[in-house]
């Protein structure tokens, strides 16, 4: 649908700009740039706004404003419009961005794990006569970047905006939740929304464990549960805490930042949120009298982070506390199958090098800290105290967990998995897939591993595993 339709790049010719707003934070459970990049926004009337005539098909802010760390600009533009028109605005940034039309919010977008691949699109309207953009970006050193496109949607674009977006999920169509934010712990983030299946007998059910390195992320963004409800399942989507750990500039030059030393941790950082995540499936169980569930037929589901931990789940022996006075970590954590995509599959230095050589995913899992100026400090740091956390990679690893009596899963990715090539998005490359698939294959196990070169998979989507195995 997207080729159907006539894309012009915004070149406008009086972009004005304002910042850089340097990031400041104590927070202790996400990094900087997640906590401060969606604070409570400046008052754009009254902002020193600074411009120039050149017509910009895109802004380089590191280039703009001659800096090379963590930052927050703002970006305002006006673009005429002979009469209202519905459009499709094409965003593509690096990391975070806030977008509005003429004073109204329209577009949040997080790309937690750096530059997208692709424009974000989103569908809204111009009114006749002047429309003012104003946008907001966030960004770590690593990228700064901001790029406009516009096309008028026409039926093909009617089309387009039934389907959902990968980057920027539509959710105005998202049935209402039956329980929303219903607590299942004593953190604020520790909350999960409920869709519950019609049904007079008890259903299986879906739980969405949301990705963002640990570091961010919300359940808000999960795809529209309808699919499951009509097809009798009922669909729960989790927050959890975030890793609690120290980010450190070491100001070093990219490439030769100093092997830096992990925090001082009692537990690895992942343990919070997977922990978080293991309750949160406990409690689900417990409620399944008053929720109409069957308790044995859970599915996970998740991207990224919330994939890996989802693999965890899985593939972990029971957490099961028989003794324990909660009556909630009484219940069982064993699933009945996962399905995931972009899943981190291994926390193994050694492993993710040989097949992923520009890995730089998973130190942070256990406190490692990285160098703004050089994002493979962090696995090298990791690499080189690999042999003092040996036990945590066996404890958190999926892979190290796998066993022959592990549930069925379901990998997707949207790469294609060719071991030891480098390829741009090294965090969700395919690779990961190839390295579990070669396990469960030698174990027997029944699996599904579908990347971009897979021919006719026995199913096409995670939504499609997860109803036909969740109803068999």
């Amino acid at each position: 649908m997207l080729s159907r339709l006539q894309f012009k790049t915004l070149a406008l010719d009086a972009w004005k700009w304002a910042g850089p707003y340097t990031l400041e934070t104590e927070a202790k459970d996400a990094l900087p740039l997640l906590d401060v990049s969606f604070a409570p926004e400046l008052d754009t009337e009254s902002v020193a706004w600074q411009g120039d005539l050149v017509p910009r098909q895109s802004f380089d802010f590191r280039e703009l404003f001659e800096l090379d760390r963590p930052t927050v600009a703002y970006v305002r533009g006006v673009v005429e419009s002979e009469e209202s028109a519905s459009v499709l605005l094409g965003v593509q940034v690096d990391y975070f961005a806030k977008v509005w039309l003429n004073g109204e919010l329209i577009s949040v977008i997080d790309y937690g794990h750096g530059n997208p691949k692709s424009f974000v699109y989103v569908p809204t309207a111009l009114k006749a006569g002047q429309n003012i953009i104003e946008i907001k970006v966030a960004a770590g050193a690593g990228g700064h970047n901001l790029s406009l496109a516009m096309a008028p949607l026409d039926v093909a674009g009617d089309v387009f905006m039934s389907t959902t977006d990968d980057n920027e999920l539509d959710v105005s169509k998202r049935p209402q939740p039956t329980f929303a934010n219903v607590p299942y712990g004593p953190d604020e983030r520790n909350v999960m929304d409920v869709w519950l299946a019609d049904s007079e007998k008890p259903v299986p059910c879906v739980l969405h464990i949301h990705g963002g390195g640990w570091l961010g992320g919300d359940k808000s963004k999960v795809a529209n549960p309808q699919p499951y409800l009509d097809a009798g399942i009922s669909y729960i989507a989790i927050n959890y805490r975030f890793l609690p750990q120290t980010i450190i500039d070491t100001g070093s030059e990219r490439g030769t930042g100093p092997i830096q030393p992990r925090g001082d941790y009692p537990e690895p950082p992942v343990d919070v949120p997977n922990y978080d995540s293991a309750r949160a499936l406990q409690f689900v169980r417990s409620q399944a009298n008053a929720w109409n569930l069957d308790k044995n037929r859970i599915g996970l589901t998740g991207g990224s982070a919330g994939a890996c931990t989802s693999l965890w789940l899985a593939f972990h022996d029971d957490l099961a506390d028989p003794d324990a006075s909660d009556s909630v970590l009484r219940e069982s954590t064993r699933v009945w199958c996962a399905a995931v995509e972009g899943a981190q599959t291994t926390l193994d230095p050694v492993q993710i090098l040989e097949w992923i050589p520009n890995g730089i995913y998973g130190g942070h899992a256990f406190g490692y800290i990285w160098d703004r100026s050089d994002p493979t400090s962090e696995m090298r740091s990791f690499l080189a105290d690999r042999e003092n956390v040996k036990d945590w990679i066996a404890e958190y690893s999926p892979y190290e967990l796998l066993t022959p009596d592990d549930p069925p899963v379901y990998l997707f990715y949207r790469n294609t998995p060719e071991k030891g090539k480098a390829i741009k998005d090294a965090t969700h490359s395919a690779n990961y897939g190839a390295i579990l698939s070669e396990k469960l294959e030698a174990l027997g196990m029944d699996y599904e591993f579908v990347h971009a070169g897979s021919q006719a998979p026995r199913y096409a989507s995670m939504e499609q595993f997860l109803i036909d195995t969740l109803k068999k």
